[in-house]
């Protein structure tokens, strides 16, 4: 689920020496910060971590469901509301293990805690972990926990896209229907979700292209890259894709769905290509050295569909707008921990800023 999806209340966490809360998009702060850790708001509701527990919030800063959840090792940005349900953990103190179940928007449990591992549920169905005979087993659930599909020899599994998940079987991927019907035959080196009708995929040669549906391919494989580290991957949006060049200069542009630059490659790689539109915009980074492999001196900035900045490239990172903010990142002396973080509007004017001092 993207950002845009994902904070559908308009929220924005927010970081302060008093805890953490919201502000909304004009920078006022609406939920007081006073938590421990706060996730994003979906389908009006927030995990939030008071004493090592998780529990929920409203819009409002209202605890709705009380803090009474395990929290896992490390939070992993599942635990939020997806189709009526929500991730959360359970500590097995007989096994000294932490189980995954789901509960619903009263917190009552809706599916047992049973799993190694839960993702949010999409299109009625949610991908699920368990740990049998020191083997990962991938498997797919329906709102009440019934297995739909589960196969011994699928090592990686993702979500399901406009109906079809991507699978791994024998080091080859392919795609199964939401009856659990493989669809599409283990075929392909690497595979990402369907957007707009397509879906990324590797070639034995390594090249990346696009199918459709039924597995023809609607852009032939010539691309050394696909968007592999943001959410969703791979994927089209506003009709166009960020891939990789195929020319040797390891420059990121933008293809229509006929395959064809609509936004010639120009931007440079930087810790993850370059990102997708959303609100009519997306982050890109100038002034790597690729060459070198050296992706830390990159600048992010954001253009529009025709490859215009309309923000300068002046941040150490950058993330996609939701709700009409983005989050970046200047002063950077330690990516993704010290530094100045905040929230910037569409003009590139801040809203709200914060400093990681440790």
């Amino acid at each position: 689920m993207s950002d845009s999806e994902l904070n559908s209340s308009n929220l924005f966490p927010i970081v302060t020496p008093q805890g953490n809360g919201f502000i909304d998009k004009t920078g006022q702060i609406v939920v007081e910060p006073q938590f421990d850790w706060v996730g994003k708001f979906s389908e009006g509701l927030a995990a939030v971590i008071i004493e090592e527990h998780i529990g929920y919030i409203d819009r409002h800063g209202e605890l709705v469901i009380k803090p009474q959840f395990d929290r896992d090792q490390e939070i992993d940005g599942l635990e939020y509301f997806s189709e009526g349900l929500a991730v959360t953990s359970f500590q097995d103190r007989e096994i000294d293990s932490v189980q995954k179940g789901y509960i619903d928007r009263t917190g009552k449990i809706a599916i047992a805690p049973q799993f190694d591992q839960a993702y949010p549920f999409s299109e009625g169905i949610a991908r699920v972990e368990l740990l049998k005979s020191n083997s990962l087993h991938y498997a797919f659930i329906d709102r009440v926990g019934q297995i739909l599909f589960s196969h011994p020899s699928v090592s990686e599994a993702r979500d399901f896209s406009e109906g079809l998940a991507a699978i791994k079987i024998e080091q080859k991927w392919g795609y199964i229907n939401r009856e659990g019907k493989i669809v599409i035959k283990p075929q392909f080196m690497g595979a990402q979700d369907f957007s707009e009708g397509l879906a990324a995929v590797i070639d034995v040669g390594g090249k990346w292209g696009y199918i459709d549906k039924t597995s023809n391919l609607v852009i032939k494989p010539r691309f050394n890259h696909v968007l592999e580290f943001t959410t969703p991957p791979g994927k089209f949006s506003h009709g166009l894709a960020a891939v990789g060049a195929d020319n040797g200069t390891r420059r990121w542009g933008y293809i229509n769905k006929k395959g064809e630059f609509a936004i010639q490659p120009r931007f440079d790689s930087g810790y993850a290509g370059c990102g997708c539109f959303s609100e009519g915009l997306a982050w890109v980074t100038v002034g790597c050295e690729p060459e070198k492999r050296d992706f830390t001196t990159g600048q992010y900035g954001y253009i529009n569909q025709k490859g215009k900045f309309v923000i300068k490239p002046i941040f150490d990172f950058a993330a996609e707008f939701s709700g009409g903010l983005a989050k970046v990142q200047i002063d950077d002396s330690s990516f993704f921990a010290r530094g100045k973080w905040g929230y910037i509007n569409k003009s590139g004017q801040f809203v709200w800023e914060w400093v990681y001092v440790s």
